[in-house]
């Protein structure tokens, strides 16, 4: 359940590699982001999502689309290969599969991976104390790109369970989301890329309902 509530998470055109990573303090990135993002009210992208698993020689590849908004809610939807949905309204989550009207699973997200949702884009100064108190942070980047990397502080932290490292990248020069990666205690990993990021004066509720 943890992989699919961090779908919520959705993240980012490739980031190209950086002969010589720049080293900052992760608060500069942060603001950095908070501060290009004053007056939007959400985000929407083209999202592909690669699975990498050490059993499978290639990566699993999926592609949808997601929008979130600063009230902590977010849509993802999958269109290929395998159809699926989620909606996530702050902690609380919906999933569904294919064309079923009723969610495979409806309730708290147990990961409380909801707190992380703000990095794509939203930060307000609340939302960063949050995520200081629960990671830490490191910035690396160079390039086209700036790269955030965040370890749960404490190994109690319900997605220490599951998760080594965290990684956010973000475009360098305009602060949007490019890409989401979670890197697995078994090695295994998962990165969210998103395309064509586009900021939304106005976000529309009824995008975060079961159609």
């Amino acid at each position: 359940m943890t992989r699919l509530s961090l779908l919520a998470l959705a993240a980012m055109s490739a980031q190209q590699p950086a002969s010589a990573p720049a080293t900052r303090p992760a608060g500069d990135l942060l603001a950095f982001v908070q501060r290009k993002a004053e007056g939007l009210a959400g985000l929407e992208a083209d999202l592909t999502l690669r699975e990498t698993v050490a059993q499978l020689e290639e990566p699993i590849v999926s592609r949808g689309s997601m929008v979130l908004d600063r009230r902590g809610r977010l849509r993802v939807e999958i269109r290929e290969p395998r159809r699926s949905l989620l909606l996530a309204r702050g902690e609380r989550i919906e999933v569904y599969r294919g064309e079923a009207e009723k969610p495979e699973f409806s309730g708290v997200d147990p990961s409380g991976a909801s707190v992380l949702l703000p990095l794509l884009g939203l930060p307000d100064a609340a939302a960063i104390e949050k995520i200081w108190q629960r990671f830490e942070l490191a910035e690396e980047g160079g390039g086209s790109t700036r790269a955030l990397r965040l370890k749960p502080r404490s190994p109690d932290d319900p997605l220490a369970r599951s998760v080594r490292e965290l990684r956010f990248e973000v475009g360098a020069e305009d602060g949007l989301p490019r890409a989401f990666e979670w890197i697995g205690r078994t090695g295994d990993s998962t990165r969210y890329e998103m395309a064509s990021v586009r900021p939304l004066a106005k976000v529309d509720a009824s995008r975060f309902e079961r159609p």
